[in-house]
């Protein structure tokens, strides 16, 4: 009797580890991604994440600025992929425009085209083709071309020229859509907007720019940006 009761007792303990292992994996798969969490602010831009972060993270972003382009390459992978992911950080993305680069306007129209879910997604291509279609931009015969003609027609023969039109596409757009967004003038006004207020009332210099928590960083690159952000981390 006593070696079955020991089986029995041996038994219930070696099923109770194995629904203990069995039970981890399922609450890591069960806990919250949070880079599917897109809201968008009275002013018209995109946050990603969690709501309640400890750290809320703004970028001021300039779709022609090459170092915007190496700041996305390089965080994206800790940064969205895994402190936001987690719920620790939120990213809200405000995009700028210099008076001189009306491309640049194009291109945030288009980065901020269709459904807000779809904005970061759209500003990672726009970010990643800069060395396809900048030196479009810079040829004096399209720019000749392109000041020819009316307003309402600028944009749209822009953005066909430089080549966005295939990379929204890909992203599952039709000529119809981008039409739409680039001639918009809602979020056209809502874009300079945020440009005037980051320029004139936050007091950014250029972009990339970063806020952390409503207060304006003097860093600019993102090694210093994840050292700072993990020293604010709840421990």
């Amino acid at each position: 009797m006593k070696k079955l009761v020991s089986a029995i007792t041996l038994g219930l303990a070696i099923a109770g580890v194995s629904a203990a292992l069995e039970a981890k994996p399922a609450s890591r798969t069960a806990a919250r991604d949070w880079q599917s969490t897109i809201r968008v602010t009275p002013e018209g831009n995109a946050v990603m994440g969690n709501p309640a972060a400890p750290i809320k993270l703004v970028e001021f972003v300039s779709f022609t600025c090459d170092h915007c382009a190496h700041f996305t390459e390089e965080s994206n992978q800790r940064l969205r992929g895994d402190l936001v992911r987690r719920g620790q950080v939120s990213v809200e993305l405000r995009p700028i425009v210099f008076e001189n680069q009306p491309f640049g306007l194009v291109a945030a129209l288009l980065a901020q085209c269709g459904q807000p879910a779809r904005w970061f997604g759209n500003g990672d291509a726009i970010l990643a083709a800069q060395q396809q279609w900048i030196p479009k931009v810079l040829d004096p015969a399209l720019q000749q071309r392109w000041n020819a003609l009316p307003a309402n027609q600028y944009a749209l023969a822009m953005a066909r020229d430089i080549g966005f039109y295939p990379i929204m596409q890909s992203r599952g757009y039709t000529a119809a859509q981008i039409d739409a967004c680039l001639t918009d003038p809602a979020r056209q006004a809502a874009i300079l907007k945020t440009t005037n207020h980051a320029f004139q009332v936050i007091g950014i210099s250029g972009t990339p720019s970063f806020m952390i928590n409503d207060s304006l960083l003097s860093m600019y690159d993102w090694p210093n940006l994840d050292l700072l952000i993990d020293s604010m981390l709840p421990q």
